[in-house]
């Protein structure tokens, strides 16, 4: 976890896992007033069960719930927006508004507060997820509806609200997946997987071959390192090794 100073004005950020999800706090970039409290942009959420400890870290973290600016979310997945209800209630109780926003694709379930179980990509995760989708539509699962603004693809709009992130829809995983890119790092939710039982490919997505166009994109912002949602952060080399494959 990469310290974060009040008074630093340079890029910065942390991430911490909440099992299984990173997420990650990305402070207001260079140039802004060191007199001024710094804000933040969180990129997802986790599992409702790690809501506590999350809004423990990011208070811990941020000094000042408030202060946390922007929600972007990779993707729609309840592992990554379990625990956003609250966390977007307790930001304002602390007397925030925080824009949530995600791909117009994945916004949508948000807002409705729909739960989405993804295909399997792997071979042994396909019968495993078809399960779990027959599950989810017997029992009407969902989870807390936020509402949502859709992403319109406009690369620098966190740019304009002071972040140094860029934004990429890196679809594949689900049809609105999308990448944040800050300086030499590459935010890619579950475009790609660095566990010690899968190294590249996620073992749940919509299609390979958008995942695969999706890396060559990344590879194209010319970052150095790959932040995955799941797994240790790796080398963007990986994924030139992964596309020769």
């Amino acid at each position: 976890m990469r310290k974060m100073k009040p008074t630093d004005q340079e890029n910065e950020y942390i991430t911490r896992v909440f099992k299984p999800t990173r997420v990650a706090l990305v402070h207001i970039k260079a140039g802004t007033s060191s007199s001024e409290p710094l804000r933040f942009c969180l990129i997802d959420t986790c599992l409702e069960k790690h809501t506590t400890a999350l809004i423990s870290w990011l208070k811990k973290s941020t000094g000042d719930l408030a202060t946390i600016d922007t929600i972007f979310l990779t993707h729609c997945h309840s592992d990554h927006t379990g625990a956003l209800a609250a966390v977007v209630s307790a930001v304002k109780e602390a007397g925030g508004d925080p824009l949530v926003i995600a791909h117009s694709s994945d916004a949508q379930y948000i807002t409705k507060g729909e739960l989405r179980v993804p295909p399997g990509l792997l071979l042994p995760m396909k019968p495993v997820m078809g399960l779990l989708a027959w599950i989810s539509r017997l029992t009407s699962s969902s989870i807390a509806p936020v509402p949502c603004t859709a992403w319109d693809g406009d690369r620098d709009v966190l740019v304009r609200r002071g972040f140094d992130l860029h934004v990429l829809h890196t679809p594949g995983h689900t049809p609105g997946s999308v990448t944040l890119v800050l300086g030499g790092a590459a935010f890619v939710g579950d475009c790609c997987f660095n566990t010690w039982w899968t190294r590249g490919t996620p073992p749940v997505g919509n299609s390979m071959d958008d995942i695969r166009d999706s890396w060559r994109a990344i590879l194209a912002e010319g970052v150095a390192t790959i932040v995955p949602s799941h797994g240790r952060l790796m080398p963007a080399s990986r994924l030139k090794e992964l596309l020769k494959d």
